[in-house]
């Protein structure tokens, strides 16, 4: 299962995801659509470990990604998602 708590991310004074929760159970299909600069692909780079969110937390299966090495991130992107 993935999980987003409170997800916030700003570029300079803009701010592009504000406050963001969302729950994914094992299986469950999702979509993200928006208008283009609505923040999709900055939320799909946090989900994916390539970028920091500037607040907020993600789990995946339980596992914190704060608590990841970026040896560990990197491993893990590899070994869980596609």
């Amino acid at each position: 299962m993935l999980e987003l708590k409170n997800i916030s991310k700003s570029y300079g004074t803009q701010l592009i995801l504000d406050n963001i929760s969302l729950e994914v159970k094992e299986s469950e299909m999702v979509s993200i659509l928006g208008p283009s600069g609505s923040g999709k692909s900055t939320l799909l780079q946090i989900i994916g470990l390539l970028m920091k969110a500037d607040s907020g937390q993600i789990y995946l299966d339980g596992i914190s990604y704060d608590s990841l090495t970026e040896k560990d991130k990197s491993n893990f992107r590899n070994q869980n998602l596609i």
